[in-house]
């Protein structure tokens, strides 16, 4: 048994496969979810899930690597793809992007390891080698032909630049540790860009409704990049929408339904044999591991939910996902035909795959209007002969042509979609569909004999049947949304066409043999097959009425399964206590930093830090205190226990700012006292952006105090354009020649920064190349003998020198400032900046001058800091001690809200349970049972949380941590509701 990458596909077992892929993550799902979402995946018609493997998901820390905790457990969650006839698509990373906490790094890894990440420096390479000796050991018992169901395995991810050694670094360690199936990485061709062996280059590629053809442009790139024998992979692009914290809700984002299916058709058209929709599969963002405020509901409109639900897009997928099943063979033969298909009405645009077996045509009303067409072909044929065929707005459709059925008959045409095809016994069956009325015909040949079979779609289902020699051809007719409701069963040797209303039916089968479905609640079911004289229901035996052709139609009230009942309880409160007035102790759980003081500590998880330092001021009393830098967070500064300033002002409207440096300059006037000093640090780190790139946060840049700090500008510099080296960021700190002081400046040019210029993009091939600036400086009397630094606007990455010497670094991408305090007595300074590219668009250019800085203080002792805040450290959401009436909690700025909840579901429901809030002062936490579901913004979207089965119990305990910044904390409005409601069948057939 094997998996191979050739003849432009992925064959499997000696079969060019088609895959259809959908991407599921499993650590946004709890594992009691696992079965039923990728269950619901087979279901949607896909034979594939793609999956991201989180690095910080399964490493808590350096020493510890969890992949037994249930939610955790990798081995069981490929088993049950494996169990579901799902094929696995594994991206273990080690950067998955996701709207994931630094992309799937381990925040540890930033206290760890300060190289260059992402690229093939060794210090950072020998980690990610690590996670892959961990995680591959995982996997590779799991490959196809082994336990499982893994046929590809991606390395990196979306790594669009390219960086040789690290594609081979990874791909070895895979090698090394089992990995046997494909290596594939979705770089858009920088595989082969930099000639990375060992592996096969696919693409990303996402589009809008008003960008229908931007794939032919990545298409074509990727094709010159790679060999011809290797399949055309769209290995992500758009399966649903995803929100972020002050965006719309997802109804208004949404792309319509039908765009996903149009785009698969295009993709297919243009010969790719390999896709995976992000996402198919809806999830839940664990609480601390989202980046940038990502919403705890992620994906919401993909074909299932995260509560479960399926949704519109779940029947276009399974429409498209069974055809491209039962006519793999004759798909997989075909490649694209570049003759220029036309319409007989020009809106339609209609491209076509054309092989051996078959041809499929691909077509597409981009109009918000219904159009009825024909094909156009270049011998002048007209398909259908008389006739057209409908096409809704924004609609695509597959239709077939010249279909080798074997044994020398063929479907010359048909003017209806084909939904499912096979064979029984030597004869054919097909279900097609069309709008409801739609007549159309089936042309088929073989044995010297034509056979022409005309229909009608309807949602009653035509049955229409003929002779094709000793072939019998059973066709069945119906509309998109019974063909998407159509369940193909195996009974007894033979396929079964339910044709229902059923929401679902399950792959597989229970204990006794029954199918497993679901019926809407307070539905009557619906139900018509041929060849079925009675279907037993929960052990009910109903018995089908016979119709005139041939078929059984079944109509029975199901009983009501009985109510929900959701009861929700007063609530109770609890304020956490005022921690900014007095200095905690180590008892209290602080902790002393390191000697390198506050601009060296970093924030490595994300959550609440609280810092506290004392210091003395003598003399004139400052005016400022200023954080020279932050980044990534909010925070709330309070001094000798009063407020005095929250960054942002407000909370945001949007996420953007999370991405934002900002310096926080504060008043200190009135509060500020002779003598000792509190200063009180509260900071909120909500997730960090996910580009891959090494994100600090916390007290990491200087605090200074101030009456009125000196400033020095450095407009004039010496510059020089990149010399063609990437330079990793060892040899950048050795003091590299460039930096040294030189008379020799021979290509070097003056360049003043207050002018403003437009330096053009770096093309990727310039990825780590270094830019140089040099200025000789004399420092202002004013300046000297005070704390002194050296600030720079934004850049990508930067180096500061002294006399050739590194002094300092940044990989944050944000505003740095570098302290000059050992040089703060020089008259003259020789500096010197390098500028490093990095490819995600940021500068490497000085775009402002430079300046000196002096502060009259630094707060660089005595700092302490904790992580949590009070209830977060003493377990409140678990508490039953402690609470109060509301009304007799003191204003306070974090309050704790905890209320009962009944819940009563009967046993034969599905009915997901949401909790809903509304007028939130601010961000909340929500806890059910002591278990973390979700974060509240009040920029919105996210407005319900989904609380999974394996949480509720009869009496429930919900408790929300709301954060009143900047004002005093409230609950708000708070309900219950569920999603939907299902029944479950068991079916048998007779």
């Amino acid at each position: 048994m094997s998996v191979e990458l050739k003849q432009g596909a992925v064959v499997i077992d000696g079969r060019p496969t088609f895959v259809y892929s959908g991407e599921i993550q499993p650590y946004r799902l709890p594992a009691g979810l696992w079965q039923d979402r990728l269950e619901k995946a087979r279901a949607a018609g896909l034979n594939c899930v793609g999956c991201y493997f989180g690095w910080n998901f399964h490493a808590p820390d350096a020493e510890t690597v969890d992949f037994s905790s249930p939610d955790r457990d990798l081995a069981r969650f490929l088993e049950l793809a494996a169990q579901a006839g799902l094929y696995v698509f594994a991206r273990p990373g080690p950067y998955v992007c996701n709207e994931w906490d630094l992309g799937g790094f381990p925040g540890w890894l930033l206290a760890e390891e300060q190289g260059d990440w992402r690229t093939g420096d060794p210090r950072h390479l020998a980690w990610e080698r690590r996670w892959y000796s961990q995680i591959n050991p995982v996997l590779a018992p799991y490959q196809h032909g082994r336990q499982g169901s893994v046929i590809l395995y991606q390395v990196e991810n979306e790594h669009f630049w390219g960086d040789k050694p690290l594609f081979e670094g990874l791909a070895q360690e895979a090698r090394a540790n089992g990995i046997t199936v494909p290596l594939v990485s979705n770089s858009g061709g920088s595989v082969n860009l930099v000639g990375a062996q060992g592996l096969v280059d696919g693409m990303d590629c996402y589009t809008d409704v008003n960008e229908l053809y931007r794939w032919r442009g990545w298409a074509d790139v990727l094709r010159r990049r790679q060999l011809p024998d290797n399949p055309l992979m769209v290995l992500e692009y758009r399966g649903s929408t995803i929100t972020l914290w002050g965006d719309p809700p997802p109804s208004d984002l949404s792309l319509p339904p039908a765009w996903v299916p149009t785009q698969d058709r295009l993709y297919i058209a243009m010969g790719a044999n390999v896709l995976n929709h992000f996402i198919s599969v809806g999830g839940l963002t664990p609480v601390g591991y989202g980046s940038d405020h990502i919403t705890t509901s992620y994906g919401d409109d993909a074909a299932v939910s995260p509560w479960g639900e399926l949704t519109p897009q779940f029947y276009l997928l399974r429409r498209l996902g069974l055809l491209l099943e039962s006519l793999n063979d004759a798909l997989m033969a075909s490649t694209p035909w570049p003759t220029p298909w036309l319409a007989t009405d020009p809106r339609v645009d209609c491209t076509a795959r054309h092989g051996e077996r078959g041809t499929f045509f691909f077509a597409v009303n981009s109009t918000g209007e219904p159009l009825d067409y024909a094909l156009t072909l270049p011998d002048g044929r007209r398909l259908p002969a008389e006739g057209v065929m409908p096409m809704g707005p924004h609609e695509s459709q597959t239709l077939v042509a010249d279909l080798d059925l074997g044994a020398g008959r063929c479907l010359d045409f048909c003017s209806a979609q084909i939904f499912s095809l096979w064979e029984d016994g030597g004869n054919i069956s097909l279900v097609v569909y069309g709008p409801e009325g739609h007549a159309a015909c089936a042309e088929f040949s073989g044995a010297a004999q034509l056979l022409q079979i005309c229909f009608t779609c309807t949602a009653a289902v035509q049955c229409v049947e003929g002779d094709l020699g000793n072939c019998h051809v059973t066709l069945y007719a119906t509309t998109p949304e019974v063909a998407g409701k159509t369940w193909p069963v195996e009974e007894q040797g033979r396929t079964v066409p339910l044709f229902s209303n059923l929401s679902l039916v399950r792959p597989g089968r229970d204990e006794q043999g029954a199918l497993r479905a679901e019926l809407p609640a307070g539905e009557t079911l619906w139900l018509v097959a041929p060849g079925v004289s009675a279907l037993t229901v929960n052990g009910e035996r109903l018995p089908l009425t016979p119709r005139a052709d041939g078929l059984g139609e079944l109509h029975h009230s199901r009983p009501a399964p009985g109510a929900v009942t959701l009861e929700l309880g007063p609530a109770q409160a609890r304020a956490e206590a005022d921690w900014t007035a007095t200095l905690g102790t180590a008892e209290e759980g602080w902790l002393p930093l390191e000697a390198a003081g506050p601009e060296g500590d970093l924030i490595i998880d994300p959550g609440t830090y609280e810092y506290q330092t004392t210091f003395l001021v003598g003399g004139e009393p400052p005016r400022m205190l200023e954080f020279m830098g932050l980044s990534h967070v909010e925070v709330v500064v309070s001094l000798n226990g009063q407020q005095i300033g929250v960054w942002p002002p407000t909370r945001p409207a949007g996420y953007p700012h999370a991405f934002r440096y900002f310096g926080l300059k504060l008043p200190v006037e009135g509060v500020l006292c002779p003598g000792e000093n509190l200063l009180s640090v509260s900071v909120t780190l909500v997730g960090r952006h996910n580009s891959g790139r090494p994100i600090y946060a916390g007290l990491s840049h200087p605090v200074v105090l101030y009456r009125t700090p000196g400033v020095q500008e450095i407009p004039v510099w010496e510059t020089t354009d990149p010399e063609p080296h990437a330079w990793d960021s060892a040899e950048l700190a050795a003091s590299p020649a460039p930096a040294q002081p030189s008379t020799d400046r021979s290509g070097w040019r003056s360049e003043d920064t207050r002018e403003v210029r437009a330096y053009p993009h770096a093309e990727s091939s310039q990825w780590r190349h270094v830019r140089w600036y040099h200025a000789c400086v004399t420092v202002a009397p004013e300046l000297r003998g005070k704390p002194l630094f050296l600030e720079c606007p934004y850049w990508e990455e930067a180096w500061a020198y002294v006399d050739g010497v590194c002094v300092g670094s940044n990989l944050t991408g944000t505003q740095t400032t570098f302290d000059l305090t050992a040089y703060a007595d020089r008259a003259e300074l020789d500096l010197t900046v390098a500028l490093r590219y990095q490819w995600q668009g940021g500068n490497w250019a000085l775009t402002a001058p430079p300046k000196l800085v002096t502060a009259d203080q630094v707060l660089r002792g005595a700092w302490q800091k904790r992580l949590g805040a009070e209830g977060q450290r003493e377990q409140w959401a678990a508490a039953t001690d402690g609470w109060a009436d509301p009304a007799a909690t003191a204003p306070a700025r974090r309050v704790w809200y905890r209320r009962e909840v009944h819940i009563e579901r009967p046993a034969d429901l599905v009915a997901p349970v949401y909790v809903e809030l509304h007028d939130v002062a601010t961000y909340a936490t929500l806890y059910w049972n002591g278990h973390p579901i979700g974060q509240y913004a009040p920029a919105g979207p996210d407005r319900r949380f989904y609380v999974w089965d394996d949480l509720i119990q009869a009496d429930n305990t919900l408790v929300l941590e709301v954060d009143g910044y900047p004002a005093p904390a409230a609950e708000g409005q708070v309900s219950l509701g569920v999603y939907y409601q299902s029944v479950p069948l068991r079916l048998e057939l007779e």
